[in-house]
């Protein structure tokens, strides 16, 4: 049944919530590569200011225990490093429907819609997270030869192990064109799978955390470990929506996998009775510890 707001206008709050639930639903999925980055993702919209401090993830050294020296009650000599990172990313998507839309439409199309609206917001955020390494010029790379083999992208563990980089505890972000030539030289299909976990890919152990296949939009792949990229967010209200509209709905949604906060406006066009559906995300991300990461290029394809 359609979802009526012509003759009930009770139900564009239902047709909201049903996209607003698909659509977090499908970006879970989706920024589950934001996890293996340091982060401070809060929903307080109140905390001031447009930088955040974010501390660094990092593992601590396993040694072994001495009753004398290294006991319960001894010190570590490590601090909490942290660093301010700026919300300088602010991506909106935005579509307008109107009552006679809804009114015809079938739950299904909008659910539809919020799925694919979480897939292009998704690839917009990892984009501008995938660039902050080869932006700042992580100076440490290693390059995969133009044929990907098995052997030759195992090789990057140890690539990685060489820049005192354990890569159990880093992940391996590839291009789509990289990711996808190491499917093809396997002769095996993940379909619509861009996250590996436990870095085992068709039964073969690569040696890493994870492997990531990055965005469209990423120009190179790399190595990295949490400390590499540190990513900040939180919710942005009162934005200005400018004349000839009345906010009707504004809600703070809160991604659950990674913490981040996505803000839902719907605006009511007075003139036209046409309601404008947002949501925008607002973020930072900025280069942390560069010898966190290795780049990885590619032989000329």
């Amino acid at each position: 049944m359609a979802l009526n707001t012509a003759t009930n206008p009770a139900t564009l709050e239902a047709g909201v919530q049903l996209y607003s639930t698909k659509f977090i639903e499908e970006l879970s999925a989706r920024l589950i590569p934001v996890t293996g980055f340091s982060r401070n993702f809060t929903d307080d919209f109140t905390l001031p200011g447009v930088k955040l401090e974010v501390p660094f993830l990092v593992a601590n050294t396993a040694s072994d225990y001495n009753s004398q020296t290294n006991n319960f009650a001894t010190p570590t000599t490590d601090t909490l490093k942290s660093c301010t990172v700026a919300l300088g990313e602010h991506p909106i998507i935005k579509f307008t429907v109107t009552p006679e839309m809804v009114a015809q439409f079938q739950p299904a199309h909008w659910e539809k819609k919020a799925q694919m609206n979480a897939i292009e917001l998704a690839a917009a955020i990892l984009g501008k997270i995938a660039a902050v390494p080869v932006s700042n010029k992580v100076t440490q790379s290693t390059q995969l030869p133009k044929d990907i083999t098995i052997p030759s992208v195992i090789e990057l563990a140890k690539v990685a192990d060489g820049y005192n980089i354990n890569p159990r505890l880093a992940n391996l972000y590839l291009t789509p064109t990289d990711y996808y030539d190491l499917l093809k030289s396997m002769e095996y299909r993940i379909t619509g799978q861009t996250v590996i976990t436990n870095g085992d890919l068709g039964g073969v152990d690569f040696g890493f955390g994870s492997i990531v296949c990055l965005p469209t939009s990423a120009t190179k792949s790399f190595i990295a470990l949490p400390d590499l990229v540190m990513l900040a967010s939180k919710p942005y209200l009162g934005a200005t929506q400018g004349p000839g509209g009345d906010t009707i709905v504004e809600n703070i949604l809160t991604e659950p996998t990674t913490g981040l906060t996505v803000v839902e406006t719907v605006v009511r066009d007075t003139a036209t009775k046409a309601r404008i559906h947002n949501l925008d995300a607002w973020y930072g991300a900025e280069l942390g510890n560069p010898k966190a990461g290795v780049i990885v290029n590619r032989a000329e394809v």
